[in-house]
């Protein structure tokens, strides 16, 4: 069976929905607590994918901007270097990754981009703030040509929305492939050039969307699973 490594507590509610959500597409996945892990490298040689979750914002001294610090929420900094190293170890690997919100932008900073640190401070608008405990919703729009328009088969649609930072200049070797009404980033990937595995990162929250058949929820697990299955069998597992 494939085993899924997730940052994010073993046992926590969040973890719980996150394997939800991808069990309803396998029900025989595995998942792996990555965040309390002793030994990082060697449980990351034993996982088949990775999913970098939402939660707290980065430092900001991680993309060279510690003067944002005022502006930014629950910084853990244990975790973006533990995060980091995953995604530096899976990258090495060739491990599929997938990440969602927060789990973007950290792809998005280990590569040398940059973050908004306050959107509203951008855009003058909460629009991508949750609305008191309920996420947001609102439109996007997706490249062409990109995989993420291979992986949904659509250019639109709508999507949920709870965070109040964002990319701002992507990472060197990624592109935003989607964006907003108001033109906030909200998908990277690799760029075609610099695609040697599955790497994905999504700023809305696939596991929180409840919509029949929304391709950027379902389309998205079923595109990440297809790679991590693939890895699981190279690896003989």
């Amino acid at each position: 069976m494939a085993l899924i490594g997730i940052s994010k507590g073993s046992g926590s509610v969040k973890m719980g929905r996150y394997a939800e959500w991808l069990r309803k597409a396998n029900p025989e996945l595995e998942f792996l607590d990555l965040i309390t892990s002793q030994d990082l490298r060697s449980d990351m040689e034993r996982v088949h994918g990775l999913v970098l979750t939402g939660g707290s914002d980065i430092h900001p001294a991680r993309y060279n901007a510690p003067h944002h610090l005022p502006l930014c929420h629950d910084i853990d900094e244990a975790r973006d270097a533990a995060e980091l190293e995953m995604t530096a170890i899976a990258i090495e690997r060739k491990i599929p990754v997938l990440g969602i919100c927060r789990g973007m932008q950290l792809l998005n900073v280990f590569f040398g981009g940059t973050l908004i640190p306050h959107i509203p401070e951008r855009t003058g608008t909460p629009d991508h703030q949750k609305d008191g405990n309920e996420d947001r919703r609102h439109p996007i729009e997706v490249t062409p040509g990109s995989m993420i328009a291979k992986y949904t088969r659509t250019l639109d649609g709508e999507i949920n929305s709870a965070h109040h930072q964002a990319v701002d200049a992507p990472g060197i070797g990624l592109t935003i492939t989607a964006v907003s009404h108001d033109g906030i980033a909200e998908a990277i990937e690799l760029k075609s050039d610099n695609r040697e595995s599955f790497l994905l990162g999504v700023q809305w929250h696939p596991e929180r969307m409840e919509d029949a058949n929304n391709p950027f929820a379902d389309f998205i697990r079923e595109a990440f699973l297809f790679e991590v299955m693939g890895t699981k069998v190279m690896a003989g597992a």
